[in-house]
């Protein structure tokens, strides 16, 4: 996976929130992973020099997939990224949009944290589907 290097303010940005990715960012992820023979379109290894995440985007704009490495990892790609100068790259927060698909509080009260997570990700779904208008899913989601 390729290591790539950002300023610590990029980085808190890309973990704490779901903003798009700026397309030069996405363009130097294109194709470049590969892991056991198998290559993953928009996945990579991003640190500040001080902390390390691993980030897939799945063909989406922002960061769907975000996991941090083992210890071990995490010191060989600080090492990595010791040599490297760190790049800047404008990660916006967009305007929070309010629709139906995100929930209250009180709809989420009694359901476990897999259940919350779940149900989170399966508005998000619809919303994304919703978004881009694609209706022939929609439908094959409501009837199944």
């Amino acid at each position: 996976m390729p290591v790539i290097c950002v300023d610590q303010t990029t980085l808190r940005l890309i973990e704490t929130n779901l903003s798009p990715l700026p397309k030069d960012l996405i363009q130097r992820l294109f194709q470049s992973s590969y892991k056991h023979h198998n290559r993953y379109d928009f996945a990579a290894v991003i640190c500040d020099q001080t902390a390390v995440l691993a980030i897939d985007i799945l063909g989406y704009d922002f960061p769907l997939l975000k996991s941090r490495l083992t210890p071990i990892k995490e010191k060989q790609v600080l090492t990595i990224c010791q040599s490297q100068k760190p790049s800047s790259y404008p990660v916006q927060k967009p305007p929070r949009e309010h629709t139906w698909y995100h929930l209250a509080h009180h709809d989420l009260i009694g359901l476990t944290r897999k259940e919350r997570e779940l149900k989170g990700l399966l508005l998000f779904m619809f919303e994304q589907l919703a978004r881009n208008e694609q209706v022939e899913a929609l439908t094959y989601f409501y009837k199944n």
